[in-house]
């Protein structure tokens, strides 16, 4: 975890998460260059109506949350780091921070998403696992979503030959969704 994690957070936090504004922000700059960034500097780059976002320079919320990722061994990957993921820097809006809980996925390696229904017939499941452990088994990484069904399938497929395989969350990482 870098020191830009706790500016970083109180951008998210300050531009409400996943807004555009913190996107155009976090391209033109760093998290703590934003956090320092006087009034004009801000209005400059994003507008006046936006910038007023980004003046409260409280981070106490900021570093609550950091404080409790740290606690629960919760990485905190900010768009700037080393090893936020190149390939997610291409998409039109990336997230501004990734929380990981164990391992990235290898930079370096090939890398294959499959998701699917949550509600899937013995058969989908059933390729979906051949599917993934054929790609496995052919040096890809597998990342799918962590809900039952075809995103079970898959994981189960990677894991069938000891290949690891990652989860991207919609929630928090210290949070089972759904409970099964």
């Amino acid at each position: 975890m870098t020191d830009n994690a706790l500016y970083t957070l109180w951008l998210i936090l300050s531009g409400k998460v996943g807004s555009p504004r913190t996107h155009r922000l976090i391209c033109a700059m760093s998290a703590k260059e934003a956090y320092h960034a006087t009034r004009a500097e801000l209005i400059s780059l994003i507008g006046e109506k936006d910038a007023a976002y980004f003046l409260d320079k409280d981070l106490s919320q900021a570093q609550t949350i950091l404080d409790d990722c740290r606690k629960k061994s919760i990485d905190v990957i900010c768009y700037h780091d080393e090893d936020y993921p190149a390939s997610l820097r291409e998409i039109d809006d990336p997230p501004a921070a990734l929380f990981c809980l164990g391992q990235m996925p290898s930079q370096e390696l090939p890398t294959m998403g499959i998701v699917g229904t949550r509600k899937c017939s013995s058969a989908a499941a059933g390729i979906a696992a051949s599917f993934s452990c054929s790609l496995a088994l052919s040096g890809f990484q597998i990342v799918s979503g962590m809900a039952n069904g075809i995103d079970t399938y898959a994981h189960k497929g990677s894991l069938v030959k000891g290949n690891p395989s990652f989860a991207v969350l919609g929630c928090g990482v210290d949070v089972i969704y759904p409970k099964k």
